[in-house]
């Protein structure tokens, strides 16, 4: 059921961005999630980040994203549905080249957590990252884009370990 619900939502979420981001570069990226100080599953590494970057003076441009999953885990006679919600406001500096267009940039936002298990809880923090990649193709059209970004959470009692996470999509 909370895997439906949260497919539902994210379609929802990219048609409603690909609707109203036309002033921007739209996009979407399906990645995977590494954490140095720790070792997790790899079925809980899968993530999808959608968003929109909003070029407003020529390579410099602000924007947000959004970063999603979905994972389970059978603790004692219980599941536990995981629905980490990561978003962020970002800066970032892309190329004018045509073709192959790196980008870096970085952004501050909400690291969090939807966790069911019969009842609910919602875990937040603060956090900033750091991202880099390369679009490959138009500057106006689309593109595909890979990249790859270090996640900080900066408040909350939780552990404070960097995620790094690496993404591969398109933008429009």
């Amino acid at each position: 059921m909370y895997k439906k619900l949260v497919l539902i939502m994210f379609f929802c979420l990219a048609i409603f961005i690909k609707s109203n981001a036309y002033a921007g570069d739209a996009f979407l990226k399906g990645g995977i999630m590494l954490k140095p100080d720790g070792d997790i599953d790899f079925k809980h590494k899968w993530r999808i980040s959608f968003g929109s970057d909003y070029m407003n003076w020529d390579q410099l441009g602000i924007g947000f994203e959004v970063q999603m999953a979905y994972s389970t885990e059978d603790i004692l006679d219980e599941t536990f549905h995981y629905v980490p919600l990561n978003i962020f406001v970002n800066v970032k500096y892309k190329t004018a080249t045509e073709g192959v267009r790196p980008f870096g940039g970085g952004g501050a936002g909400l690291l969090s957590t939807l966790i069911f298990d019969g009842g609910s809880d919602w875990l937040k923090r603060a956090g900033i990252h750091a991202l880099g990649g390369v679009e490959f193709g138009s500057l106006e059209e689309s593109a595909f884009v890979v990249e790859i970004q270090f996640i900080k959470p900066i408040s909350g009692d939780l552990p404070k370990d960097t995620e790094i996470h690496i993404y591969a999509g398109i933008k429009w």
